[in-house]
């Protein structure tokens, strides 16, 4: 694989991945209430996710879901709906649950912020038929080694983690403007949450499928 070559895949991987979508706004939100070492946690979920995905699609498995209508609006109403339901946890909760300035913290595990960077990520299903568009332009099975594909899999996670730790070093910063009011900042998250969850509810139930958007 020539250096030009893996350029033109990292430069079209990143464009991709650093646009806001569901787990990126997770990084952002995460960085927002934990901190940047939380926000960490469920980036890997994020990145493990992003990695099955990536291989269903090698596998050629991305196409089966391509070809299926039904299969693509089910995961995708399923990301939609566990998006909206992450958002009316933080609308009901106390307001310490969740939020870092109260005298009561109690933030979620390091297992839990995994499950919610897993399940935000595995279920959107553009990811998997954006990877089935991408890889054959990039992978030759007849000629490439092993080696090459090592290199392609671990610049998609280097980039991942970098798009997602930009947006929670975002969410760090964005933080102090709320610090006044924490139970405030869990409940507009909450809502911004439910909204965009109910948004791409709507558009997984109208849509065709789309390549534009990996995360």
């Amino acid at each position: 694989m020539s250096f030009k070559f893996w350029l033109l895949y990292c430069s079209t991987v990143f464009i991709v991945s650093i646009i806001p979508g569901p787990s990126m706004i997770l990084a952002l939100t995460h960085g927002m209430q934990f901190g940047l070492k939380k926000a960490t946690i469920s980036t890997l979920g994020v990145t493990i996710s992003t990695v099955i995905q990536a291989s269903i699609s090698i596998a050629g498995l991305g196409a089966i879901l391509l070809a299926s209508e039904v299969f693509f609006i089910i995961v995708k109403v399923s990301g939609a709906i566990y998006l909206t339901y992450i958002g009316i946890m933080l609308i009901i909760s106390s307001g310490s649950h969740y939020t870092e300035f109260s005298q009561k913290i109690l933030k979620p595990s390091n297992m839990q912020l995994l499950h919610q960077g897993v399940m935000v990520s595995i279920f959107n299903p553009k990811a998997i038929i954006f990877f089935t568009a991408l890889f054959p332009q990039f992978i030759n099975t007849e000629t490439n080694s092993a080696a090459s594909y090592t290199i392609l899999f671990s610049s998609l996670v280097i980039i991942q983690i970098s798009c997602s730790l930009i947006y929670a070093i975002a969410g760090k910063k964005v933080i102090r403007i709320f610090k006044a009011s924490g139970q405030f900042f869990n409940k507009a998250i909450g809502i911004f949450f439910v909204v965009s969850g109910l948004a791409l509810l709507l558009n997984g139930i109208f849509s065709q499928p789309s390549t534009s958007n990996i995360d």
